[in-house]
């Protein structure tokens, strides 16, 4: 259960990799964006040896800012201004830093971090779907034939007959894997032509031996028309017969 289930969560990841790809490039260049945003702007406020360069103040913004409390751990502990002209001059600029911050947090740890979420979640959706349509496709169409169910219960033996007695996919398989462990000289003329479809020295395999949209049993439309119109011709036969015995009855009669 363990491996089935973490073999889903594989599946999961890797449907829908190429969105989860392009989030992450979108949640890096906008990472990118406010930090060029913070060294411009509050370059004063940067903490000492995180910004030498724009590729180590890349990578301080990309491991500490998305592990920690976002954009603002890059900054010196904040002054908060005891009026609201302070707010806007001076050296802190406080309100910049709360729009820089808050944004931040908004757009990066809660909108992208949220799309990578639920792009996850959709591609559970989307495994569960398929594998409910598989499942529903083997509930109503004949595995090895792919005749319906309909079809095998108005004119064949019945759908479930049918997949159990005439079409079971082991006997399929264990017929495959009879002919892969046969001897090669006992091989029947049968055996040695779905061996050399199925395992061919040259070209692609082959699966032509399969029976397609079709069975013993399955008796179509066609088929019954004939056979009511050759009772009907029989039944019609035998009246004629009658009629010619009642007309020579009647002649001796009279």
């Amino acid at each position: 259960t363990s491996r089935r289930g973490s073999r889903t969560v594989i599946d999961a990841i890797y449907f829908n990799m190429a969105k989860m790809v392009q989030t992450m490039i979108l949640g890096l260049l906008v990472m990118y964006l406010w930090m060029i945003m913070g060294v411009a702007v509050l370059k004063p406020q940067q903490d000492d040896g995180v910004c030498v360069n724009m590729f180590q103040c890349f990578i301080s913004y990309l491991t500490q800012a998305i592990r920690e409390n976002g954009v603002s751990d890059m900054l010196t502990g904040p002054e908060f201004p005891t009026n609201i002209v302070d707010a806007f001059i001076g050296d802190q600029t406080i309100i910049l830093r709360l729009i820089w911050d808050i944004s931040y947090q908004v757009l990066f740890l809660y909108i992208l971090l949220a799309i990578i979420t639920g792009i996850v979640i959709d591609a559970f959706g989307g495994l569960r779907d398929e594998r409910e349509a598989a499942e529903d496709n083997l509930k109503q169409n004949c595995f090895v034939c792919n005749l319906d169910r309909f079809t095998l219960d108005q004119h064949g033996i019945g759908f479930d007959k049918h997949v159990r007695l005439e079409h079971n996919p082991r006997w399929y398989l264990f017929f495959l894997l009879y002919v892969k462990q046969k001897t090669p000289a006992l091989l029947t003329s049968q055996e040695r032509f779905v061996f050399a479809q199925v395992w061919p020295t040259h070209g692609k395999r082959s699966y032509k031996w399969l029976p397609r949209e079709t069975t013993a049993s399955l008796v179509l439309d066609s088929e019954e028309d004939g056979n009511l119109q050759l009772r009907v011709q029989g039944v019609e036969a035998k009246l004629e017969g009658v009629q010619a015995s009642l007309d020579q009855l009647n002649s001796t009669l009279r």
